[in-house]
């Protein structure tokens, strides 16, 4: 077989733009690892999502050396629901009454005061109209 010279990549040829989409998707594909990674580390998935998928030789080392981000961590816990204790600065569930760390104990907010205002303005209602 005779060696044919490499043309330059056409995406007008069907085939040229099949091999093109395969390497998108496979860059697009491979991406995700260092940006799992990333994001378990408290970095942004997107950003590192983009990074791995046009450099990804050099995002997955990258990736596996970074250290923690923890007001990356905590900003992601804070929304995803989670609370920050005013005593200790720990981060605790959204549903907890008191800290496990040092004890705190929120006050549940009542919401009886608008019950009350209700109640009120429909006894005034009714002593208007009789």
């Amino acid at each position: 077989m005779r060696n044919r010279p490499r043309r330059p990549l056409d995406v007008t040829r069907s085939e040229d733009g099949h091999r093109l989409i395969r390497i998108i998707v496979i860059g697009a594909l491979l991406g995700l690892l260092p940006a799992s990674i990333a994001k378990k580390k408290g970095y942004r998935f997107g950003t590192w999502w983009l990074y791995g998928s046009v450099l990804f030789f050099v995002a997955l080392p990258h990736a596996l050396m970074l250290k923690l981000n923890q007001v990356g961590i905590e900003a992601r816990q804070l929304d995803e629901g989670m609370k920050k204790c005013p005593s200790c600065a720990e981060i605790v569930r959204g549903e907890a009454v008191k800290c496990r760390f040092c004890g705190y104990e929120w006050v549940p907010i009542v919401a009886s005061w608008t019950i009350v205002q209700e109640e009120e303005d429909s006894s005034e209602r009714r002593t208007d109209l009789e």
